[in-house]
């Protein structure tokens, strides 16, 4: 009976104290990070076919976009970056490997939680 009454009083005394069970949006900051290569599309298979160098395929930046408009560019030869801060939340986002004047020459679209530091994973660019 006792600990009943203690759990009762720690449920409702809690949130009146901000400390609640953690429900709640998450109001903080978040990176993400993540690597890539690019292969021939003509590959019959992209995850056996070997990696050319972004140059040989003409890809010069890897775009990271989020669906808000937010958008991180890296060279792609890097092979891997992480962006700079943001509002933590769920996104659409977009991977784009782009060539020397801005064209898209292959995309990749995800939704990811993210919060904190995040890994997007690795992408696997089929470039013609």
């Amino acid at each position: 009976m006792r600990s009943k009454l203690f759990a009762n009083l720690l449920l409702g005394v809690l949130p009146l104290l901000g400390l609640g069970t953690g429900c709640g949006k998450y109001q903080g900051g978040a990176t993400a990070y993540l690597t890539w290569h690019v292969v021939d599309a003509a590959a019959p298979d992209p995850l056996t076919a070997p990696a050319i160098d972004c140059s040989g395929k003409g890809v010069e930046w890897v775009r990271v976009q989020l669906a808000t408009g937010t958008l991180f560019d890296f060279p792609c030869s890097a092979y891997s970056a992480e962006t700079g801060s943001f509002t933590a939340g769920t996104y659409s986002i977009d991977v784009i490997a782009l060539g020397a004047t801005g064209a898209a020459l292959s995309a990749q679209r995800i939704s990811s939680d993210v919060f904190g530091r995040t890994n997007l994973g690795h992408f696997i660019f089929q470039v013609r």
